[in-house]
């Protein structure tokens, strides 16, 4: 038998943004001309080219969340900053024009998980540099800007946490 792995992540409380995405997720398979493949395998060929219907995060979501992630995690992980400059670098997002999305989220956090409060405080992300520990993670070759994008990305970071730190870490606490 043919066997894969997906992780899933299930969260029964959370704030949300932007409304979910309904997908159809085609395969590998879809699409391309593998006669002989259906022939010789034809219960597997139907069951792993058959579309799948999804209730998906908005990417915008996907955007924020990495942002709040990067904002309340204790420890840095810099496949975070990998995953912001993609959807920066390929969508067109940037921080500053989901900064609400942004404060909504965190703010959502720290009100309802108290173990992210000292994470926030704690955490200065203008002095992360990216460290090339998930560059293996990379299916492409090390794009030039890549880590001038990415202190830019947390720099702008940064300057919310400080907003939200001075203006409500206090009345959370």
């Amino acid at each position: 038998k043919m066997r894969a792995s997906v992780k899933i992540e299930v969260n029964f409380y959370d704030a949300k943004v932007h409304p979910y995405q309904e997908k159809v997720l085609g395969t590998y398979l879809g699409g391309a001309n593998f006669q002989q493949l259906e022939a010789l395998y034809e219960d597997q060929y139907q069951i792993y080219t058959a579309p799948v219907e999804l209730t998906c995060y908005d990417r915008r979501e996907i955007f924020i969340e990495k942002c709040r992630a990067m904002m309340t995690r204790k420890v840095y992980k810099p496949r975070d900053s990998l995953d912001l400059y993609h959807m920066s670098r390929t969508m067109g997002y940037t921080v500053p024009e989901h900064k609400d999305g942004v404060l909504s989220k965190v703010r959502f956090a720290l009100d309802t998980y108290e173990r992210y409060l000292d994470n926030i405080v704690d955490n200065d992300l203008s002095v992360l540099g990216y460290d090339h520990r998930d560059d293996n993670l990379l299916l492409m070759s090390m794009p030039d800007d890549i880590e001038g994008s990415i202190s830019r990305i947390h720099e702008e970071l940064e300057s919310i946490r400080k907003e939200i730190v001075s203006s409500d870490i206090d009345s959370v606490r």
